[in-house]
């Protein structure tokens, strides 16, 4: 029977090498997170003051299509004042020449 020959155990100083190797990938990495997570949280802050002052923009145009609507409906209801009083002179006007045209009639009789 053959038996395998022992793997040779790494030195210490190749165990430390590797060891140095990957703290060096992990602060890198955290570097590389740390700069993703910053920029993140920059785009977010831009994103929230952009939604703010959309917000703001989006309010303002209520407050003018409101203030147009207000105007809008009190010019409506002038105008229909106006309707009201027209037709009601106009009814005015028929039952008066309804009167002469009965008292011409009555004349001519």
């Amino acid at each position: 029977m053959t038996q395998a020959a022992p793997a040779p155990e790494p030195q210490p100083i190749e165990q430390l090498q590797s060891l140095e190797e990957r703290i060096v990938n992990v602060v890198q990495l955290l570097n590389e997170t740390r700069a993703a997570r910053q920029q993140a949280e920059n785009e977010a802050a831009r994103l929230r003051t952009a939604l703010a002052e959309q917000e703001t923009k989006l309010r303002q145009a209520g407050d003018v299509l409101a203030a147009e609507r207000a105007g809008r409906d009190s010019e409506l209801a002038a105008l229909r004042q106006q309707v009201a009083a027209a037709q009601a002179e106009r009814e005015e006007v028929r039952r008066r020449l309804e009167k002469l045209l009965r008292q011409i009639d009555s004349l001519s009789e």
